[in-house]
């Protein structure tokens, strides 16, 4: 049994302990009952005579209302609870004035939907119940402000989200749970015998609960990786020497992506900000040499989930979860346009090396490739069955590789938008691709803790590296020596190539 589900069953069970405990006679009788300790009750089995009993013996603090009476019914109460309810709420009377309490925030109520349903739901690591059979849970009583939601179910990868409670209103999320693929085992050996071989030269250790990114710079001596703890951290990549540190001066609310500049000068870094439930996002331009902040070099209303530059430095371009590509002028950071045509958030960006071709990876399962100069797109790739996280094109620019939440990466000929290989093994969603400098090899890192190399042209899988968390990012330094991979852990891997 996983460290979080003891939490949560030990959590359940100290609840129901606590409310079931019945007040001794030579004790003061045990504040009245909440709408939301009747509902943590029955949800976690409690019969409804039991509650029913509790209810007499303590009262109630809450009317039932229409509304009420439909929570407690969805819950799973019996009708002879709601009418013992129903009575004790109409006579109840308070014995003396209340105790003065200091001021509260009103509660905030969560609906969870999803699909499917029978799904296990965690507000902030702490079992919150099931879903039902349509797929619906109410969470009431929760403290406004940020929490983290995980939902799981077997057969389905997990999922996770940072939410943002107002006080006294009722938030919908629903959640569309990936189905994981079938792992088929890949052969030990490839045909043909193994083309590269990688091993571990170091692993990088960093205090952030997470590594969103990973770059090298230009001459591949310098590795730069982004924390979830709003710090960019940079390496020497032949000692592990931490070179420095530069904080990010606003603290935004999530940092998504990270890219070097071809000369080693400058990062850009994809933030997004929440405050009163509005949603800002920008990219920041950081000084690498200097080690310091220097300028947002645009803002927009929604985070910015993806940042490339191109191979000859002058453009930059954003994905961002308005579901629009901007194109930038660098270093000026004037916006030149915006490229707009996929339905949702737009997460991979990539900027072909010859710099006339712009690809887009989006949560609709598309990626979109874009003529620079006219902003006209030139193709639609479909064949995804899940959000496209990440997408880079080869060295010479005729393929594209896409990695995808259906758990596959897929290379696709840029001439003519045709998938000519779907690599399949991964076991979870595939959060980055990266094309090795010579163009033979493609790095994939995933969700189920791997990090995975594939022939280019073939797509037969070559090998797979361990790892000890969710990869959220890889990345190979411009020389092809180095390949680099940033965990959910807040480490990053380092493996040198064997010659």
């Amino acid at each position: 049994m996983s460290r979080s589900a003891r939490i949560s069953i030990l959590g359940l069970l100290s609840l129901i302990a606590a409310l079931l405990v019945l007040p001794a006679q030579d004790h003061p009788k045990r504040e009245p009952l909440t709408e939301g300790e009747i509902i943590r009750l029955l949800q976690g089995g409690v019969p409804s005579e039991r509650v029913e009993s509790l209810a007499r013996d303590r009262g109630l603090v809450f009317g039932m209302t229409p509304a009420v009476e439909r929570d407690l019914r969805d819950a799973g109460a019996t009708e002879a609870l709601l009418q013992t309810l129903h009575e004790i709420a109409s006579k109840a009377a308070p014995a003396a004035p209340p105790k003065p309490q200091p001021t509260a925030p009103a509660s905030a109520l969560l609906v969870v939907q999803t699909k499917p349903g029978e799904a296990q739901v965690y507000m902030d690591d702490i079992f919150s119940g099931k879903t039902s059979s349509e797929g619906v849970l109410k969470i009431p009583n929760l403290a406004p402000g940020e929490h983290h939601l995980r939902v799981t179910l077997e057969g389905y990868n997990d999922f996770e989200q940072h939410l943002e409670l107002a006080a006294g209103e009722t938030s919908r999320y629903a959640v569309m749970l990936a189905a994981q693929p079938v792992v088929q085992p890949a052969p030990a050996t490839p045909p043909g015998g193994e083309i590269v071989h990688f091993v571990l030269d170091r692993t990088l250790k960093t205090p952030s609960r997470a590594t969103r990114g990973v770059a090298f710079s230009g001459d591949s001596g310098t590795l730069a990786a982004l924390g979830e703890d709003g710090n960019v951290r940079l390496w020497r990549v032949a000692t592990g020497e931490l070179l420095k540190t530069i904080p990010l001066a606003d603290q935004p609310k999530w940092v998504y992506c990270l890219a070097y500049s071809p000369d080693g000068r400058w990062l850009a870094v994809g933030e997004g900000f929440s405050k009163a439930k509005i949603y800002t996002g920008k990219v920041e331009l950081l000084d690498a040499v200097a080690g310091q902040e220097v300028r947002a070099l645009t803002v927009h209303h929604w985070g910015v989930n993806g940042v490339a530059f191109s191979r000859d430095g002058h453009w930059l371009v954003s994905g961002n979860h308005d579901k629009k590509v901007r194109l930038l002028e660098f270093p000026a950071g004037t916006e030149v346009r915006d490229f707009e045509g996929q339905s949702k958030p737009v997460y991979g960006v990539a900027i072909s090396p010859d710099a006339q071709t712009i690809a887009s990876g989006s949560w609709d399962a598309t990626v979109a490739l874009w003529d620079r100069a006219s902003g006209k797109q030139l193709h639609l790739l479909t064949g995804h069955t899940g959000g496209v996280w990440s997408v880079d094109f080869s060295p010479e620019g005729q393929h594209l590789a896409s990695a995808s939440a259906d758990g596959s990466v897929r290379i696709w000929n840029v001439a003519t938008g045709e998938c000519s290989h779907t690599l399949s093994g991964h076991a979870g969603a595939v959060m980055s691709v990266a094309f090795s400098p010579d163009g033979k090899v493609v790095a994939s890192g995933g969700t189920d803790d791997t990090v995975r190399l594939w022939d280019a042209a073939t797509g037969q899988s070559l090998e797979t590296l361990g790892a000890h968390a969710g990869v959220w990012q890889v990345a190979f330094s411009p020389d092809g020596r180095y390949l680099a991979a940033a965990y959910a852990d807040g480490t990053v891997n380092l493996w040198k190539k064997q010659d």
